[in-house]
């Protein structure tokens, strides 16, 4: 989660706030207060998380550049700081580049770049037309169009910004009377926590006040024209459905609505940047009434606060859901949304690898994909992975609901993927050229598998069977001209969020070899395997498990260390520790003690399917559902005695009592003579010391070596872990562990090499995730992470420049290795 000055976030607080939105619509006088409001506006931001006194300074340095009128010349304070004229653009001066990206997350940046283009268009230094055609990055970063960049890791129904709704709402009038509005936890907007401001409203208030503003840009601004009160805009009233025409037709008259015009046609981010741009000019350099400046305040206040509940905030993935869900952030068609997140951010050297789910594979959609792909010259820059996900009651560990949903759609992907129709489908040929051929293969443009969602809730072992089927390419056809297809690739989420940094690592081992990884597999996120074991401790001193995960992190940990002791002996006394601890909560969860062999054993047997398990007496043995019963040979009874518990412990238990495997157990950090470094399993407490969190990071190289030698690539996204909270700032990030830029750092010995196990560096490309609700662009993720790798790792340009470019062409690598020709050659 970025961290803000109090500075920057006291001049945020008066561009979004919901307080000063419903002063500025219900007060005759706005601007008589306007220091207390400001005072207030900003405490409900911080939340009591600074002092009274340095909020008060704060706010009486600002006051005498805007109390007065409530003026908005600090903008101008931010533009001359940040933002650097390039001739044809703005860009973001280095050495703010972290705060730059700070004030981001908190206020969208084509605000201040809208400030600015205000001022060179008065200046002369551009005209409405040539503003409209520059190539201007919506974060200010440097361009890179001549270089290629492929996003192996993006959501579709993440894509995209926030820009998209911004622009909807403004143009054009949006009813959110007939569905729910979702609005996420936001505790900073009180006036709307308490139903003074009705947040479903605030679409239809953004329209009105647009309408206002241009209206009054229009036919002039009558210093006694009435602004609207909240009333007017709460009653829906206000609207103006064809402001569109309106603008086309009086687009000469000055330049605000020369940019507006222009902003009708223009794609949605650009639009944005118009509005703004014209807005201010108008703020700045016309003569508009007090009516006027106190609606486009709360024009400002609106947007922003619209967009804060569209731009992720908060720790943890369980958060991440509400952003997700809250339908306002599509705009008003989530039809539009979806073609513009298919082809936003993408150019002719853009590749892109979209996460969906498994019914959106169908031969109809797909058809339509790839018509729409080819009329726009995308066609060979996007393919799709299979994206399930993690659904159903955390403590059911048997999933039956859900296993069978999966066989389910299984069976759907092999009836698609069994089609000749679907091989050679065919098209329109306006879409070849003369001597292409007339028909595509739809499954071409699918190639790969993903399981993404709370991996603390439904685990790997419920998926793993059904992508062990489905990789085994089950699909047949006995026309003779229906072509085999090649087997989809891995792509899963993992070790991105965790109750424990050790239950994140077993999560990815879990991952691995459950879903037998191997050469061109991918790991998503998979940050346990890089933070630093001793840094996560400080921020989580202690933290709260259930007892049957602490029983399988001790067990797991135990198994990898000892296979570890032959490379580093002196680890092998901390085996000893676990075990005793094991055998304790062994005994706890399961009324007897085992012995962490066995433990281990049973643990390995999850990834067979139970369900199959209990029909194979009735039904043959699929080896993708139980790769370990297949071959017929004796198996350890005892272990699978522990298998079968585990799955049906939640159905044993009687009616009052509790599973013992649910039992939440209080893991504490502390030192080896502190008095809570004690095993207490009645009352449900345990702990790690400093020094046995320090072996977690042996473990992590270990595990490094191991994937790497088996072929596997890790794909980060460090603005989305930035955003979900999880490092306060990108050189935080654990890719610069895996892959440092200075590679001496991996000497032994050195920094990321403490223990002498690793080879070298890890292979990993970089991704955006989501980026409407992490904004982003693939371009900006490789320039920031430059940027960081010279100014925190001390890295020279020239160096940077390869380190970057390494990362960048692995990307390029990965999408190519997957991707498949969609055309069919005539034969």
């Amino acid at each position: 989660m970025l961290n803000n000055s109090l500075e920057n976030t006291a001049r945020a607080s008066l561009l979004n706030s919901d307080r000063w939105l419903y002063h500025l619509l219900t007060d005759d006088m706005p601007f008589s207060d306007a220091q207390q409001v400001a005072h207030n506006g900003l405490t409900d931001k911080l939340l009591a998380a600074h002092r009274r006194d340095d909020i008060e300074k704060v706010m009486a340095g600002l006051a005498t550049s805007w109390h007065k009128n409530y003026s908005l010349t600090y903008l101008n304070q931010w533009q001359e700081r940040f933002l650097l004229w390039q001739g044809n653009r703005f860009e973001v001066a280095k050495p703010y580049l972290d705060e730059w990206l700070a004030l981001c997350s908190i206020i969208d940046p084509t605000l201040v770049l809208g400030w600015g283009y205000a001022q060179k268009l008065w200046h002369d230094n551009l005209s409405p037309h040539q503003l409209a055609g520059l190539e201007q990055c919506m974060q200010g970063l440097s361009g890179q169009r001549h270089l290629a960049f492929a996003d192996n890791h993006a959501h579709i129904g993440g894509h995209g910004s926030q820009r998209q709704a911004f622009v909807d709402f403004s143009f054009e009038a949006f009813d959110t009377s007939k569905q729910h509005f979702n609005w996420p936890s936001l505790h900073e907007y009180r006036f709307i926590s308490a139903g003074q401001v009705n947040v479903a409203d605030l679409p239809r208030m953004q329209h009105a006040l647009f309408c206002f503003l241009v209206e009054a840009l229009i036919w002039g601004d009558d210093s006694e024209r009435q602004a609207l009160n909240l009333h007017d805009q709460m009653q829906m009233r206000y609207t103006n459905a064809s402001l569109s025409a309106l603008l086309k037709q009086s687009g000469e008259q000055n330049v605000p609505l020369s940019l507006l015009a222009r902003a009708v046609n223009c794609d949605t981010d650009k639009s944005a940047l118009l509005i703004w741009s014209a807005l201010f000019y108008a703020e700045r350099y016309l003569e508009v009434s007090g009516n006027w400046r106190t609606s486009f305040r709360a024009y400002i206040h609106v947007s922003q606060i619209l967009r804060t509940g569209m731009i992720h905030k908060g720790l943890g993935l369980s958060y991440f859901t509400e952003f997700f869900r809250f339908n306002a952030r599509k705009g008003r068609s989530g039809t539009k949304y979806g073609r513009y997140a298919l082809t936003t951010d993408l150019n002719s050297k853009v590749y892109r690898e979209f996460k969906v789910a498994p019914s959106f594979i169908n031969q109809r959609r797909l058809s339509r994909l790839h018509e729409k792909l080819a009329k726009s010259g995308f066609e060979h820059n996007i393919q799709f992975c299979i994206h399930f996900t993690r659904s159903g009651r955390g403590g059911d560990k048997l999933q039956r609901e859900k296993r069978l949903s999966l066989k389910q759609e299984c069976q759907q992907l092999v009836t698609l993927f069994s089609s000749y129709g679907a091989q050679n489908f065919a098209v329109d040929n306006k879409l070849f050229a003369a001597d292409d051929g007339k028909t595509v293969n739809l499954l071409n443009l699918v190639r790969g598998l993903d399981v993404a969602g709370n991996e603390n809730q439904v685990k790997i072992e419920v998926f793993a069977p059904s992508l062990r089927y489905l990789r085994a390419s089950p699909w047949k056809n006995p026309y003779p001209l229906y072509r085999p297809q090649r087997r989809l690739h891995l792509s899963i989420h993992c070790g991105e969020d965790f109750d424990h940094l050790l239950s994140g690592l077993r999560h990815i081992d879990e991952t691995v070899s459950f879903c037998e990884f191997g050469e061109g597999d991918r790991l998503g996120h998979a940050l346990a395997l890089g933070i630093a074991p001793q840094a996560w401790a400080k921020r989580h001193d202690s933290v709260r498990i259930k007892a049957g995960e602490h029983l399988d992190n001790l067990v797991w940990l135990y198994h990898q260390v000892v296979t570890l002791s032959l490379r580093l002996p002196q680890i092998l006394p901390f085996a000893n520790t676990l075990e005793v601890r094991a055998r304790k909560w062994c005994r706890h969860i399961y009324g007897e003690s085992y012995d962490l062999t066995t433990l281990y054993t049973a643990w390995q047997l999850r990834r067979n399917c139970p369900l199959s398990f209990m029909e194979s007496m009735h039904s043959p043995l699929n080896p993708g559902y139980l790769p370990d019963f297949v071959d017929g040979k004796e198996r350890d009874q005892t272990a699978i005695k522990l298998w079968r518990h585990y799955f049906t412990s939640a159905h044993l238990v009687k009616k009052g009592e509790t599973n013992p495997f649910e039992q939440t157990v209080l893991l504490r950090h502390v030192e080896q003579h502190h008095p809570d470094a004690q095993t207490q399993v009645l009352q449900g407490q345990d702990y790690f010391t400093p020094d046995e969190l320090d072996w977690l990071g042996a473990i992590q190289d270990q595990l490094m070596h191991q994937y790497d030698d088996q072929g596997i690539t890790i794909e980060a996204c460090p603005s989305s872990n930035i955003y979900i909270g999880h490092f306060d700032c990108f050189s935080q990030h654990p890719l610069f562990r895996w892959a440092p830029p200075l590679e001496a750092l991996l000497d032994k010995d050195r920094e990321f090499n403490r223990f002498g196990l690793r080879k070298g560096p890890v292979r990993f490309c970089v991704n955006t995730d989501d980026a409407g609700l992490f904004p982003t662009t693939i371009a900006n993720e490789h320039r920031i992470l430059k940027e960081v790798a010279i100014r925190h790792f001390d890295a020279s340009t020239q160096v940077a420049d390869a380190w970057i470019a390494r990362i960048r062409n692995i990307g390029l690598e990965e999408f190519r290795r997957n991707q498949e020709a969609v055309k069919v050659a005539e034969t």
